[in-house]
């Protein structure tokens, strides 16, 4: 084949080894290009050894020829989780926090209207109880009088029958005489315990229409003076942090607590604080009769109350005031009269 021959030389070049037919009997390879054909027949030439051919890596021309490169191609890759922007999710996360302190304070709101519904209706009980002990009271007053009148009526009738039966009959009617003044004594008796009972009953009213606080049937209590109604507490103070303890201090509502016994039999009278609060005084225990009134008082204790917030140079403290509360527990025959202990603290210096 002759060297200037371009196209049969590019065929050879581009085609490599499979543009070799065959080798012929000598040894010779033969070539076949198409676009000589025509011209040349199907073997064109012979190619002698100053005929340059492109030198390939063998090793690598193999691995490329007929090879499905397959170790390239990547995994698919996983599907990804279901995402937001960063952005976004910090606004929601601000509105859920917003949300959760909105919750938070409506549920203290709650909390605060039960504990005030369950303080209402403890008082509506004991206003019932005490309006049914002393309905019971007046019951047993006309059932007794009444009675008293039956035993009167029967004593004179025996006195009639035994004066008209005979007057000779001196023992009988002496007897009879001896009850009538038994049953005359008994009478003063029992009118002297109505009367007491009354008075007991009347002072108990008076006690509850100034505002004291009623065991049942046992006694009543009731601190004086008030002279802050609306303090909602039964015993109330306020005080300037800037002018503990000594200055600043006062008592609206107590220190005096009027004790009466509406009983029959005498009573000792104890005092708790269930909170076990230092800054208020316990008054100390005492015994008082049937149907007697005394006073005890219960004060707040000043060298404890300058621990309380709020305290002063506590910046964070972010309050101007703060109502610090507990309760005086009263128990004498095994009923118990609670009252409400107040002490406002506000911050002026």
């Amino acid at each position: 084949m002759a060297l200037d021959k371009e196209i049969r030389i590019s065929e050879l070049s581009t085609s490599g080894s499979k543009a070799i037919k065959s080798i012929d009997d000598y040894g010779r390879h033969n070539y076949y290009a198409e676009q000589m054909a025509k011209k040349n027949g199907s073997m064109d030439g012979e190619m002698s050894g100053r005929l340059r051919r492109t030198k390939y890596d063998e090793e690598q021309l193999l691995l490329a020829v007929d090879t499905v490169v397959d170790e390239l191609i990547g995994n698919k890759p996983k599907d990804l989780p279901a995402v937001v922007l960063k952005s976004v999710y910090d606004d929601l996360k601000a509105e859920l926090d917003k949300c959760l302190k909105e919750k938070e304070k409506l549920l203290k709101t709650i909390a605060n209207l039960r504990a005030k519904i369950s303080e209402l209706e403890s008082t509506i009980e004991g206003l019932k109880a005490e309006l049914d002990a002393s309905l019971l009271r007046v019951t047993v007053a006309e059932n007794t009088a009444e009675a008293l009148g039956d035993k009167f009526a029967g004593a004179v009738t025996d006195l009639q029958q035994a004066i008209q039966k005979s007057v000779s009959e001196a023992i009988e009617r002496v007897s009879l005489e001896a009850q009538v003044e038994g049953l005359v004594a008994q009478k003063e008796a029992l009118i002297k315990q109505l009367t007491t009972l009354e008075e007991q009953l009347q002072g108990k009213t008076a006690e509850v229409g100034a505002g004291a606080e009623s065991s049942g049937t046992k006694f009543t209590a009731r601190a004086t003076p008030k002279a802050k109604e609306d303090a909602k507490s039964d015993l109330y103070a306020k005080t300037a942090h800037k002018n503990r303890p000594s200055g600043g201090f006062t008592q609206y509502n107590g220190p005096d607590i009027i004790l009466l016994n509406t009983s029959e039999e005498s009573l000792t009278f104890t005092f708790k604080d269930p909170k076990n609060k230092s800054w208020f005084n316990i008054p100390s225990g005492v015994t008082i009769a049937s149907g007697e009134t005394k006073t005890v008082q219960a004060t707040f204790n000043k060298n404890k109350i300058s621990g309380l917030r709020p305290k002063k140079g506590k910046v964070f403290w972010k309050g101007k005031a703060q109502t610090h509360r507990t309760t005086l527990d009263i128990t004498a025959g095994g009923e118990t009269v609670t009252l409400n202990v107040g002490l406002y603290k506000e911050r002026k210096g």
